[in-house]
C-alpha cells in the first residue's frame, strides 16, 4: 500500500516531512523539537520549505493523451487548466484551473499568524501527505480545560491547505484529550457556528484574513460549546449493553453489512476500550457516554482497518484518515449519537435497527 506521509531524503535516509513539540503525537511521525517553534523554525522541521508552482498543459495531437510537452509543432495549450508542480523534486501535485490561487505553505504559516497573532499559537504539529499534495497545520491557542479530574482536553485550530485542491483552505477548531493524544472530532447542533472556516483556492488568500479573523472569532464559543457536549456525556450513565449497541450503530456486524470493511472485530474492540482504553479507569470517566466516546476515537487513531491491513496495523495511512478522511467522519457521526443519547430519557442505548438485504 502506498504511503499517505510524506517523505524526503536526508543523508541518505527516510525522513517525515513532519515535526512536532512536546508529547509525542498518537501517530508517532516525525522529528521532535525540544522548544515551541516558531514559523519558520516549524517549516524547517517540517521540511516545509519548498514551493509550488502552476505550468501550462500541453496537448498532443492525440484524442485524451495530456502532459506537460514542450511548446512546438504539434502541441497545443489546453485551457484553462494547469499542473501543479512541486519546485524542489518537480514533482507534479495536481492539475486545477487557471483561477485557482496557490498557497505556498510559507503564506498558509503566515496566514495563520495574521488570524491568531504572532506568539499567540503554540505550532505543535505540522507536515505533509501524499507526497505534499495535502499539507497542515496544528496549533494550541488556548488553556487546558479540565473534563474531570485527571482528564483534560486541550484547544487547537487545524489549518489544512492542499496543492492539489482535493480540499479547500480550512482552518478547524478541535480538541486534543491529554490522556491519549486523540483529536475530538464534532459536529456542531447550532447553525450558527461553522465546524470550520473555509477559503477557496481563488482570488487574494492574503486578503481575506480579516475575514477569516473574525470568524476565528467564534472559536472560543465553539470550544464552550464542545465542553457543554462533552459535560452532557460526561452525566450520562452508560453500560457495557448500551455501548455494543452503539457501536453496532456505526460498525454492522458480518451479517447485517454489505461491505467487508467492517468486522465483528471493530465492535469487539470497541466494547473493550470502553472498559480499558485510556484514560478509560479515571473516576468520571468510566461507564459513562463520555467514555464510549473516547472508545471511539481511540479506536479510530490506534486500531481501525486502513485498506486491507489488520485491525490494529500500525499505518501512516491513519493519520489521513483520522484527520481528512472516514475516520474523522466516524468520529463526528459517533459525536452526533451519543449527543441525541445523552439528551433522551432511555436508560439503555437502543439497539440499531438494520433494513433486511433483498434476496435476489
Amino acid at each position: 500500500m502506498p504511503s499517505e506521509l510524506s517523505m524526503v531524503q536526508e543523508n541518505g535516509t527516510q525522513i517525515a516531512e513532519m515535526f512536532y513539540t512536546g508529547n509525542t503525537p498518537w501517530h508517532g511521525f516525525g522529528q521532535k523539537l525540544d522548544a515551541p517553534a516558531t514559523a519558520e523554525e516549524a517549516i524547517q522541521a517540517a521540511h516545509l520549505d519548498w514551493d509550488v508552482g502552476l505550468e501550462s498543459v500541453y496537448s498532443k495531437d492525440e484524442p485524451g493523451r495530456f502532459g506537460l510537452m514542450g511548446i512546438g509543432a504539434g502541441h497545443t495549450v489546453v485551457e484553462p487548466y494547469r499542473f501543479v508542480r512541486r519546485q524542489d523534486n518537480q514533482q507534479i501535485l495536481g492539475m486545477r484551473t487557471s483561477k485557482y490561487s496557490i498557497v505556498q505553505n510559507r503564506d498558509a504559516f503566515g496566514l495563520f499568524d495574521a488570524v491568531i497573532g504572532p506568539g499567540q499559537g503554540v505550532y505543535h504539529t505540522a507536515g505533509a501527505l501524499r507526497g505534499g499534495r495535502v499539507v497542515w497545520i496544528l496549533a494550541k491557542i488556548g488553556d487546558t480545560r479540565e473534563v474531570v479530574s485527571g482528564d483534560e482536553v486541550e484547544p487547537y485550530i487545524l489549518l489544512c491547505p492542499s496543492h492539489d485542491g482535493s480540499l479547500p483552505l480550512q482552518m478547524r477548531p478541535t480538541l486534543v484529550r491529554v490522556v491519549c493524544a486523540n483529536t475530538l472530532n464534532y459536529a456542531m447542533r447550532r447553525r450558527e457556528f461553522s465546524e470550520s472556516v473555509t477559503i477557496r483556492h481563488t482570488g487574494n488568500i492574503a486578503n481575506k484574513a480579516v475575514e477569516v479573523r473574525k470568524a476565528i472569532g467564534l472559536t472560543e464559543v465553539y470550544f464552550d460549546r464542545m465542553m457543554e457536549g462533552v459535560e452532557e456525556l460526561v452525566s450520562k450513565p452508560m453500560n457495557e449493553s448500551s455501548m455494543r449497541n452503539f457501536a453496532r450503530s456505526l460498525y454492522p456486524t458480518r451479517q447485517e453489512r454489505n461491505s467487508h470493511r467492517y468486522t465483528d472485530e471493530a465492535i469487539a474492540k470497541m466494547e473493550e476500550l470502553f472498559v480499558v482504553g485510556r484514560g478509560q479507569e479515571l473516576p468520571g470517566v468510566r461507564g459513562t457516554a463520555w467514555a464510549a466516546y473516547n472508545a471511539v476515537t481511540e479506536f479510530v487513531d490506534y486500531y481501525e482497518r486502513v485498506g486491507r491491513g489488520e485491525i490494529g496495523q500500525p499505518t501512516d495511512e491513519r493519520l489521513a484518515k483520522s484527520w481528512f478522511g472516514s475516520g474523522r467522519t466516524r468520529k463526528i457521526a459517533a459525536w452526533s449519537k451519543l449527543q441525541a443519547f445523552a439528551g433522551s430519557l432511555d436508560r439503555e442505548y437502543p439497539a440499531p435497527i438494520h433494513k433486511t438485504p433483498l434476496c435476489v
